[in-house]
Parts: C-alpha cells; sequence; structure tokens
C-alpha cells in the first residue's frame, strides 16, 4: 500500500495502519513530539517490522522524534541517520547520482539539520544545495513533489539568511497551493532583514 515512487510506504493490508501513520506525520509536524511518540510505539505493535519498509518507516520517524526531543546525542542521531538512508541511497563526495524518493529526502532534510545542530552548516548547505538542484532536474515534475522540495528549499533559506531564496520558495508554495512552510520563509526573512540591513535591498 502507498508504494510506488513514494518510497515511504508502509506494508499493511489494515487501513486503520494506514490512518494511525497519518497521524504520526501530521504530529511531528506540528512538534507534537510526546503524542507522536505514544503513536508510533502503537503503530510498531501493529506493524511487521521484519518487512524492510515497515522498519524503515519507524527508523526514520524515531530520527524525527529524536532531533526534537534530544534525548539522544545529535552524533548517534546522526549515524542512525545515514546509516538508514545508505540502505537505498548513497551520498557521494563530488555530485548526485539520482534525484532522491520522497523518504529518502526527509533523511536527508534529518541529515542536513544534525549537521547544521552540530555547527557543520557548510557541509549541510552543500547537501541541500545539491539535493534541490537534483529534484529540480529530475523527470518528475517538481510540483508533484512540493512538500519536501519546499521544506528542503526553507532549511537552505534559513541557513544561508538568504531572502532571495525565501522569497522564491514563498513564490513556488503559492503556486502549488501547499503553504505548510509559508511561516518559516517569512520569518526567514524578517531574521535575514535584522540580521543584515542590506538585505533591504533585495526586498
Amino acid at each position: 500500500i502507498e508504494k510506488s515512487r513514494y518510497n515511504g510506504f508502509v506494508v499493511t493490508d489494515k487501513y486503520e495502519d494506514l490512518e494511525l501513520k497519518q497521524q504520526i506525520d501530521i504530529l511531528i509536524s506540528r512538534d507534537c513530539d510526546a503524542e507522536a511518540e505514544k503513536k508510533l510505539e502503537e503503530l510498531k505493535r501493529r506493524l511487521d517490522l521484519s518487512i524492510a519498509e515497515n522498519r524503515r518507516t519507524v527508523q526514520g520517524y524515531e530520527i524525527a522524534i529524536g532531533i526534537e526531543k534530544g534525548e539522544k546525542t545529535k552524533e548517534e542521531l546522526l549515524k542512525r541517520a545515514r546509516t538508514l538512508l545508505e540502505e537505498t541511497y548513497r551520498l557521494k563526495k563530488h555530485g548526485i547520482y539520482r534525484s532522491p524518493m520522497d523518504r529518502e529526502a526527509s533523511l536527508i532534510n534529518q541529515i542536513g539539520v544534525l549537521l547544521q545542530k552540530l555547527g557543520k552548516t557548510e557541509e549541510a548547505r552543500r547537501l541541500l544545495y545539491n539535493i534541490t538542484a537534483a529534484m529540480q532536474k529530475s523527470k518528475v515534475n517538481i510540483r508533484k513533489r512540493s512538500r519536501k522540495y519546499s521544506l528542503l528549499r526553507s532549511n537552505l533559506a534559513k541557513w544561508e539568511q538568504s531572502v532571495l531564496l525565501a522569497k522564491e520558495n514563498i513564490q513556488f508554495t503559492l503556486e502549488c497551493g501547499k503553504l505548510r512552510t509559508l511561516p518559516m520563509d517569512y520569518m526567514t526573512i524578517a531574521c535575514a532583514l535584522i540580521d543584515n540591513p542590506a538585505n533591504f535591498e533585495t526586498c
């Protein structure tokens, strides 16, 4: 169920499991980590974790929640995220060999966030820049992947304190009718203007 190119599916014959997965996605997006963790434990009991995609989906949620809760070290979470990503996708030192699928893009975003939190901002910026460039070049229309693309670009704009990138992302999200990253982009613009008055010229 939910397979195809999405690559973030769970294998189950119960619709209730898909609803539970959707609830976890919503809770994580709203930073409701404690509730998301409880729902995740329920999902783990319901799914067959011997199936690779079920295990990967669960581990991806555990990493996302772990980043927000801060109970495990950033280094440990980064190692877990990289190991999980490498099961299906290889990050090369020079260039990107293909556009990542949905779950892979989520993991790459998590890796970027963890690198930035560890003070490796330049590595994080380079990673997200290369990935979003690969997504732009993909045969799959970028508007069909607006959710992940916007999230990656919003983080990139924030780390670069780039008014231009944030404005481009606002335009893109408005065109796609997906407004989830809009507050982040406006906050990026506001902070960039405060930190660097020269950005007023860009606006």
